[in-house]
Parts: C-alpha cells; structure tokens; sequence
C-alpha cells in the first residue's frame, strides 16, 4: 500500500460488522490490551459515527471515501438508517500490520456493549451465508465467507475483534494474554508524552514499516539516511484544516541523550534548486547534537568554518532524466576559502575538503567520489554531477527556486518555522506514484527536553492542479512604431524584477520596468543577436550587449552608452552571429562576432581583436554564434557550419583531435550540449535538416548516428531547445503539417511559423507556434494538444515562471504586453 493516508480506507470496515444494532457502552477493559507491538500502524478513533462525517466534509480525504461511503449507505439502509445510533459513544482501534512488502492489512478492536451476537449471526445467515467457529487459546474464532472474501471475528470479555485475516485475531488473542506483547506497555513513553488536544483522533506510526512499503530503489541511500535519523515509533493527535491534514505529537527516542537545545530557523530552503523533488535540513545550536542528528562523529574545526546546518535534496536532472543528490553549507562569514577554494571553470570548483567528505557521505561505507560545488552567497552547494550544478546555476540566475512554486510557497507557510530536522517530500515524485492523491509531505521534530516534538503535514494534489484563466493582460506599453522582434527579459540589479528590451521598426529600442513604465529609449540600427546581460565593469550593476549587422552596442540601466562602444564591424562582411564569453567568471568578457562570409572574430571587451581569430576564416557560414563549454579546465569553442562540418577548437583557435568531423548533411538547427564530468562523457547532438542525429562526444567520436522516422517522404526535421538548456524537442514538417510522433497538425502557410518550446517543469512543457501572417500564437503540448488559450502576437514571445504566475509577453503591432496567468 504506497498511497496517502492508507489506514483511512478502512476506518468504517469495523463498524459496519461490530456495531449494529444497539447502542454501545464502554466496558471497564481498556481494548489497547489486544493491540500488538508488532502493529504498523495505529489509528484510536472516539465517536467514529462523528469523526467520519467530519473526514467526509474534509476534501483531502474525500476521494478516498467514495467506494466506502457507498458501503456505509448500503449497511445503513441494511440497519433502517438507523446506525448513527450504533457508532456513537464509542471507541475504535485500527491497528495496521506489515504482512509483506507491499500491503498493510487491518484488525479492527472496539467495545462491544449491548451488541446481540445473535442478531448478527441471524442477519448473516439470512443472507445464506454460513458461520463457522473454532476455538485458539480457549477463546472462540468466528469465520464467514461472504462475497469470497473471509471475515474472522472474535469477543474477549466485552471487546470484539474484527480482520479479514484469521492470522491478526489469532495474535490478538495472544497479546491480551501476554502484557508483554502489548503496544502500550512497550511504547509507555508516547502516552505519557500525550499532552495535545485532540481532534479527529490518535494515530500511532512505525516508521520503518512505513519507509519499506515506499520500496523506493531509485533513491535508496536517502531512504537509509532518513531512517537513520528519524525515531522509528510516533504519536500524533489528528487535525483535518481543509486541504492540509495535521499531524502532532512525539517521537519516542533511543537510549542515546542530548544536550539541551533549541529549533532553529531554516535558511537553507529558500535556495533549493527549481526541480527539487525531497529535502532534508539538519540544524542545532549544539555542536554535539549537530552531529548525532547526522549520525556522524564530531568533525574538528568545522563549527569554525561552517553554521551548524546543512540541507539535502535529491533533484531531477532535466539533462539525463537522473536523480542527483546535492548537499547544501553555509560558510560563516569570517571565513577565507580562496586559498583552497579550487576553481575548475564558470563558477564550478572541485571540493578538495576531506573532512566535508565525511559528513556530505549520507552512507556508512567510506566514498571517494569527486565532489564540486558552487557558491551561492554565504553557501555553497554539493554535487557529483557538473550538470546538476550548471542547472542550478541557471535557474538561480533566472530567480527560479524551489519556494518559488505556488504550492511549495503555500505550503512552506504552513510548516513550522524552526526545527532541528525537517523531511519535504514532494510525494507523488519521490516514491514514484503519480496516482496518489497527496502532493506534499512534511516531517519535522524539535528537541524538548531530550523528548522530540513531532509534527508531520500532508497537502492534497488537488490543491495544485495548473488551470489556467483567460488571457489577462496586466501590462502595456504602446510604441512609436510596429514592434519587430521579440521581447527580452532581463533581470534588474537593483532588485532582480524583469524588465524588458524590444524594439520597433524604426529602429528605436526601448527599455522597459517591471511595471512596464520607460527607463530609456534610443535610435539605432536594428538587432541582429541575442541581448546579453554583463556586469562590465565588474560592480554588481548590469548592462546589456548585442550587435546589428554593423555595429556592437553595450548601454547600462540608464541609457548611457558604455564607453568605447558602440564597437565598429571588424569585418567587411555583416556581423551575422554574435556571442559573450565569460571564461573564469572573471568578467573579462570575450565577444565572439560570425559574419556572412564564414570569418569569425574574438574581440576582448574594449574590442581589440585577439590573436589566432582575427579573423578565423571557414569554408562556409555558421548555423550560429560559436558556443563556448569548459570541462576538466579546458575550454572547448564549439563551431557548426551549415554544409554540416562541426569544429571543436581551443582558445587559441586550434583544432581539438578528432576534429572537424564533416557529416556531409546540411543543418540549419542549433547546437544542444549535455555536459558531464569529462569529455568523453560530454556530448554535442546535432540534427540535420533530413532527421539525422548525432551525438558527439569532445573527444571526436560520435557515440551515436540515428535517423529520425520520416513520416512523409520530403519531411524536414527541427529541433528547438528550452532557454535554458534544460531539454529540447524534435519534430519535423512537410508543406502541410507538423509532426510529433504520430500526431499531426495542420497549417497551411508552415513558412510564416515560429517555432519555440519551453520547459519549465516536469508537468508544464510548451510547444509554442506563432503565426506571423494571422498574428497569433498557440501553446501546445507534446501531444499537439492545445495548452492555453491561443493570443494576438506576431513575434516570438518569451516566458517565465515568477511569482506564483506564467508571464508571458508578447507583441502586435506597436504594442507589446504581458500576459498574467495565474497558477
């Protein structure tokens, strides 16, 4: 059983065979006696009559309840509506038990009270169903067959036993004969700590059992860590509040003491990476408790270094499809790592720390695995895998983090704000099972007394379904003229808002606020290249850089032009590419400039042409600006040209071995690049314009050769990447239609389409056409399935993710717009 709440689907099975038909009283035997230790799960119920209705008005249960609810009006027309009368005043245990790796199987205790056996054994056998008995233990075993399914019962003093399973009644009998045995007596320590009001009812967990029903082999190392540092038995009291079920108590602990300390605040979180799927954070006041919470042996001088917190995640590779775990510190600000700090390229150093080693391992097995990181202010984050680290990078840069999610957002807010461990599953993700009804998990605890307060919340998928309004635009801004090209989203450095760059066809551009209100505007010729955002003079504050067929231009936030710009054509052809290079993150740019006749140029920042490219001249033009990787410390300028030879060249313009590589296909597609923890595993996939796919790795060899499925015969082949390098899609056209897999759309004017796609998670991907002849654009799904509601634009349009909202801004005529749409 591997979903939410699994013990709810049989809170009623017992008093739809254990309370019938008279009303109830409580004996002077407490029926805890007959629960096992061994159970797995136990749910302690006063008034089940009441607490079911309240479950049943409380919708993250409600889909759970329809097939029971069906059973519950059947068995109360069975009774003449009468069963109210028989479930109040009452008490119900439902104790879960692990039989296998998959399945929970329940035995149901409660008081008998005035209930007539004989009444229920007449109602059975009306039904032409037989009764057998038989004796364990000197107590009599009821078993009946009905509908094929066996039902085993049992009255000991005044307590009736229910199950589906003879094996459960048969250890009930034995444990209200042998105190030691029982639940209670053994986990004494969680009645008394029971100091919480209660609401719907008691609920008693044995996480270990619960962890082996996950099953989860993907992420096994994680499941070890999370049961290592989690008390393997609880109490909570119950409280349903709409979309959140509530669970607090205790954790009862081993024999191992800690100092005295204190919950703390997580400043970890709010840095998650965008597609983190499970977190954990481990924080103390206490330097000795910090590291019996990791189950690690204090580590020498690292409270010197380092805050008393670290973070754990497991996120989604968007590149390979892969888990990877990322291990997040926080540097203490007196601190100096330049020194040991080992830069590899772009922002990725390599962790030569062993006694980080030590405690980043989440196993007991020693591991010498490389490690890198990056710096992200006070922290730094941990990773086997550079391409996990390039993403997170990436996105971070965009301001796309994990709490920036509405229903991470939503429900980070109802979590404590300070523990000393915290579990966040994304739960549907992390175990695989994309049917549960639960969305998000929390579990945190807090010392108290050397006791662990536990509380543990659980949100409801419904609560996150992505519908979309109607087209609702929130911002305009009018233009002198008809607007050409599409809008540019940049980041301001005064507080990290977008804002805009666009231009009309007069060529004035125009720099807009977040608010969509002018900054400034300039005459000049029209934009040819991508608008990249630098820091020029290395102060934190942003310019941007882009070029025209004859000039380069560089203005910052003011309008100001930067000096020495705008930079003269150094060729005599037209600049037909341009691209920005930042080898070490240094802010010692390189301008890369592709021109009509093949040449390529390397300018520094101030424009001074460099030595080895001034210019490089190839035997055709380029499918794009050259694209610049570093890996192991080398730095690897990638060049595609359109006749279909790729080049692989070093700084100073020399060819990488194994290349060129000519395919003898012609390509008008750009470059994808997964980068990975070598050359040899770094690849470059090229497709041509006829459908064939190449993989090729920086060593020159290509691991891979595939034609595409030509759907009709003069097909053409195009693959569109994501913005941020994240996936990309392959699809192909002919006169008539697109063609993704086996879905077709039609068009009757393909020449005059756009084609862009974007990724922004898991569950929302966009496959977006404009139509520049009827001015609109619609947003499709993989399946060619249409996403949104289709807008009026003529340009391409670009998208984020920001602020709980899909923005979208677009273009027509001289007015461009955004377009809110709430999640």
């Amino acid at each position: 059983m591997k979903t939410r709440i699994v013990f709810f689907i049989f809170i009623l099975l017992a008093s739809f065979y254990t309370f019938n038909h008279f009303k109830f009283k409580k004996s002077n035997h407490n029926i805890w006696d007959l629960v096992s230790s061994k159970s797995s799960i136990i749910l302690e119920l006063d008034d089940p009559f009441i607490q079911y209705n309240k479950m049943l008005k409380s919708s993250i249960i409600e889909k759970s309840f329809t097939e029971i609810k069906n059973d519950f009006d059947a068995f109360n027309l069975f009774l003449n509506n009468n069963i109210e009368s028989f479930l109040n005043s009452n008490k119900i245990i439902i104790s879960y038990f692990k039989l296998s790796d998959s399945k929970l199987e329940p035995i149901y205790t409660s008081y008998k009270g005035a209930l007539d056996i004989d009444f229920i054994f007449k109602k059975i056998k009306e039904s032409g169903v037989g009764i057998k008995e038989r004796k364990f233990n000197n107590q009599i075993i009821y078993e009946s067959i009905i509908k094929d399914k066996n039902y085993t019962f049992s009255i000991i003093d005044n307590i009736i036993i229910l199950s589906k399973n003879s094996l459960l009644i048969e250890d009930a009998i034995r444990t209200k004969a042998n105190s030691n045995l029982q639940f209670k007596k053994n986990e004494s320590d969680l009645f008394s700590q029971v100091k919480i009001r209660k609401d719907i009812g008691n609920l008693y967990i044995n996480h270990p059992d619960i962890f082996d029903l996950l099953n989860i082999d993907s992420k096994n190392n994680l499941i070890s860590f999370i049961q290592k540092i989690i008390p393997k038995k609880s109490f909570f009291d119950m409280k349903l509040e709409g979309q959140m079920l509530r669970l607090n108590g205790f954790s009862s602990f081993s024999s191992e003491s800690f100092n005295k300390d204190k919950s703390r605040h997580d400043s970890i979180i709010d840095i998650l990476p965008y597609n983190t799927i499970s977190y954990i954070n481990i924080n103390s006041t206490n330097e000795k408790n910090f590291f019996k919470f990791n189950k690690k042996n204090i580590i020498e001088k690292f409270s010197k270094n380092y805050k008393l917190e670290i973070g754990r995640a497991i996120i989604e590779n968007s590149k390979s499809n892969k888990y990877d775990e990322i291990v997040i510190l926080k540097r203490k600000p007196s601190s100096d790592f330049q020194k040991t700090d080992s830069l590899l390229y772009d922002g990725i150093f390599k962790l030569d720390d062993q006694e980080l080693n030590e405690i980043i391992n989440n196993t007991d097995k020693q591991d010498n695995r490389e490690k890198f990181f990056i710096k992200i202010e006070d922290y730094i984050l941990i990773s086997e895998q550079i391409s996990s680290l390039i993403e997170i990078e990436y996105n971070i840069k965009k301001n796309k983090s994990w709490t920036k999610k509405l229903n991470i957002s939503k429900f980070k807010n109802q979590m404590n704000e300070s523990h000393n461990i915290s579990v966040v599953l994304d739960y549907s993700r992390f175990t695989n099972n994309y049917n549960s009804k639960i969305n998000l998990v929390s579990f945190q605890m807090s010392l108290i007394d050397n006791k662990l307060y536990t509380s543990l919340n659980m949100s409801n998928k419904d609560n996150v379904t992505e519908e979309f309004s109607n087209e609702n635009i929130v911002k305009e801004f009018i233009a002198k003229n008809n607007l050409i090209i599409k809008p540019k989203i940049i980041f301001s450095h005064l507080d990290n808002t977008p804002e805009v760059i666009t231009q009309d066809e007069k060529n004035n551009i125009y720099h807009l606020s977040k608010e969509f209100n002018l900054i400034w505007s300039d005459s000049i010729e029209r934009i040819n290249s991508e608008i990249y955002s630098i820091d020029y003079y290395k102060n934190n504050k942003k310019q941007i850089l882009f070029s025209s067929k004859n000039k380069i231009y560089s203005y910052d936030r003011k309008g100001n032009p930067l000096t020495g710009f705008p930079i003269k054509n150094p060729s005599e052809s037209n600049i037909e590419h341009l691209n920005v290079i930042d080898y070490d993150k240094s802010k010692r740019y390189r301008i890369i400039t592709s021109h009509d006749n093949g040449e390529i140029y390397f300018l520094d920042k101030s424009g001074r042409k460099l030595d080895g490219w001034s210019p490089m001249k190839m035997e055709d033009q380029l499918v794009q600006e050259p694209l610049h990787v570093r890996v192991r410390g080398k730095d690897y300028i990638i060049i595609l040209l359109k006749n279909g030879t790729i080049y692989l060249k070093n700084r100073k313009g020399s060819d990488y071995p194994g290349f060129p590589i000519k395919t003898n296909n012609d390509f008008t597609n750009k470059i994808r690049i997964n980068i990975s923890n070598s050359p040899k595993n770094s690849v470059i996939e090229l497709l041509s314009d006829n459908g064939t796919l190449y993989k090729i790795n920086l060593n020159g060899k290509i691991v891979l050769q595939r034609d595409q499925f030509r759907p009709e015969k003069y097909s053409k082949f195009k693959m569109i990447e994501d913005p941020s390098g994240k996936s990309n899609l392959i699809f192909s056209y002919d006169k008539s239609y697109i063609y993704v897999y086996d879905k077709r759309l039609s068009f009757d004017n393909i020449n005059d389409l756009k084609f862009q796609y974007y990724d922004l998670n898991k569950n929302t991907k966009y496959f977006i056409i404009t139509d520049q002849r009827t001015k609109k654009t619609i947003f499709l799904d993989k399946d060619l399935s249409y996403k949104l509601k289709s807008v009026d634009n003529e340009n391409k349009i670009s998208l984020i993710d920001y602020n709980k909202s899909i923005n979208i801004y677009k273009s027509i005529n001289n007015i461009i717009s955004m377009i809110e749409i709430k999640k």
